[in-house]
């Protein structure tokens, strides 16, 4: 039973290590396209004296937020995240594995929570049409708050996945009597 829950969270994981990357590269492509968005209004200022008008627009309120929550789930599987390991030199793996679990649970919640919100105000902007114009043209502000809430989703996913794993080390740990119980002596 246990190997079969396993085999299927392993299915799981590899599933959502291909979303997550690419998630990852629609991140990469949106800072092209600002990068590309960007020289043309350069080059429309500076060279024609007609700058292209809803440039800031697009990228503060689509492609920023592509860019920086779309890939957060991705950064943590790669552990290209920032951490103070300076910390868990103090601890042996036992410890880390508990104080993992245990962190996790809260951490992961705040994330759902975020991802939440981030729904609630979408549909709250939704249903008031609320928009920005920018040279005439209307720009929905709902979909900010989409990318933010689909980029926290993922980033949840991601802990709760990671969250599993530590489970199952330490689980593996206990089996193979590399660490006692919880408030044991090793």
């Amino acid at each position: 039973m246990y190997i079969e829950i396993m085999n299927k969270i392993k299915q799981l994981i590899q599933f959502w290590q291909s979303m997550e990357t690419y998630w990852m590269k629609f991140a990469c492509v949106s800072v092209f396209t600002m990068k590309i968005i960007l020289m043309i209004n350069v080059i429309g200022r500076y060279f024609f004296n007609r700058p292209v008008g809803i440039v800031l627009s697009i990228t503060t309120l689509i492609l920023m937020p592509i860019i920086v929550f779309m890939p957060l789930a991705w950064n943590e599987r790669e552990d290209n995240n920032i951490s103070i390991a300076i910390i868990s030199k103090f601890y042996n793996d036992k410890q880390t594995t508990i104080i993992n679990i245990v962190t996790g649970i809260p951490i992961i919640l705040f994330v759902f929570l975020l991802a939440y919100i981030g729904i609630i105000e979408s549909i709250r902007l939704l249903e008031i049409r609320s928009v920005v114009y920018v040279s005439g043209v209307a720009l929905p502000r709902y979909i900010s708050y989409i990318v933010f809430a689909t980029g926290f989703i993922f980033l949840g996913v991601r802990l709760f996945i990671n969250w599993l794993v530590d489970i199952n080390t330490a689980y593996k740990m206990i089996n193979n009597k590399k660490i006692g119980r919880v408030g044991g002596s090793d």
